[in-house]
C-alpha cells in the first residue's frame, strides 16, 4: 500500500522533478513486483550471490533510502536559505520605511 502511495505522489509531482519522480516510480513498481513475484527475487538474489531475496531487497533499499534522506536534507536547507533571504529582505524593507517616517517628524 505504501509503495502505491509513493508511486501516486511521484506521478502527481512528475512535472516538477522529472528525474526523481521517474526514479520513485521505478522503485515503487520494482517493490510491488518483488512482493508479487517473490520467487523471482530469490532467483535473482542467488544469481547475484546474495543468498536470500530478503537480503537483496535490503541491500537495494538502504542506498535508496539514504539517497532520499539526503535529497530531503538538501531541499530543507535550500528552503531555509530562501526563507532567511525573504525574512531579511522584508526586515530591510520595513527598516527603510521606518527611517523615512522618522525624518518626516
Amino acid at each position: 500500500m505504501l509503495l502505491l502511495v509513493i508511486a501516486w505522489v511521484a506521478i502527481a509531482s512528475h512535472k516538477e522533478h522529472r528525474g526523481l519522480s521517474k526514479l520513485a516510480i521505478a522503485v515503487s513498481l520494482s517493490g510491488i513486483a518483488a512482493i508479487w513475484l517473490d520467487q523471482h527475487v530469490v532467483v535473482v538474489a542467488q544469481w547475484l550471490g546474495v543468498g536470500r531475496g530478503t537480503d537483496l531487497v535490503l541491500y537495494i533499499t538502504w542506498p535508496i533510502m539514504f539517497f532520499g534522506l539526503l535529497m530531503l536534507f538538501v531541499r530543507i536547507r535550500r528552503t531555509e536559505a530562501r526563507l532567511t533571504d525573504l525574512a531579511r529582505s522584508i526586515a530591510l524593507g520595513q527598516a527603510k520605511d521606518i527611517r523615512v517616517d522618522e525624518s518626516k517628524l
